[in-house]
């Protein structure tokens, strides 16, 4: 595979004229396999800084003249030429109709990268919301024990003076622990 080449003025001379001596007979050979190929009208014409006066023509200078005038003949529009501002006009529709594309795409990515962030939130907010949940079992399931167990130590209420009233409640303080009291209020005549 060949390097990539670097377009720009060859500053030695010698390399200079050695690159033109090559590309012009790739040129040649380009248009000859053009016209054998694909059976097209191909005239090339090159001009050389060093003879000004000696342009190379292919195939001949007389086929090379009568295809320019058969260009020059026909109307514009089957010419295919475009001037400089056309040609960039069209270029500029298209490389805007290809950031749009481009900005489209860019979008779509945006929010796919967004709903993955949202879901991988929620799927943590759900594992959250489950261990709460298995907590909230595991210190009512504690609560219930401890329940029958302070039950049984509350005094006979059939054994309480008449002349006493009694409130009995059942509390819970805030994080799940539940416990019983008696308040005893006495009443006195």
């Amino acid at each position: 595979m060949r390097r990539r080449l670097n377009l720009q003025f060859i500053e030695n001379r010698r390399a200079r004229k050695l690159s033109y001596r090559k590309r012009k007979n790739g040129l040649l050979k380009k248009s000859n396999d053009l016209s054998v190929l694909c059976d097209v009208q191909v005239c090339t014409i090159v001009h050389s800084v060093d003879h000004p006066n000696d342009p190379i023509i292919w195939p001949s200078p007389a086929e090379a003249q009568a295809l320019v005038e058969k260009f020059e003949a026909l109307p514009p529009h089957k010419k295919h030429v475009l001037e400089h501002q056309e040609f960039l006009s069209g270029d500029n529709k298209k490389l805007k109709r290809k950031l749009e594309k481009q900005e489209k795409a860019n979008r779509e990515v945006e929010l796919k990268v967004l709903l993955c962030k949202i879901f991988k939130k929620l799927e943590m907010r759900e594992e959250e919301i489950e261990q709460q949940l298995k907590l909230l079992r595991e210190s009512t399931s504690v609560a219930a024990e401890a329940s029958k167990e302070a039950r049984p130590n509350l005094p006979d209420l059939n054994e309480l003076p008449p002349e006493e009233y009694y409130v009995y409640a059942w509390l819970s303080d805030w994080n799940g622990v539940c416990f019983s009291v008696l308040f005893f209020l006495f009443y006195h005549d």
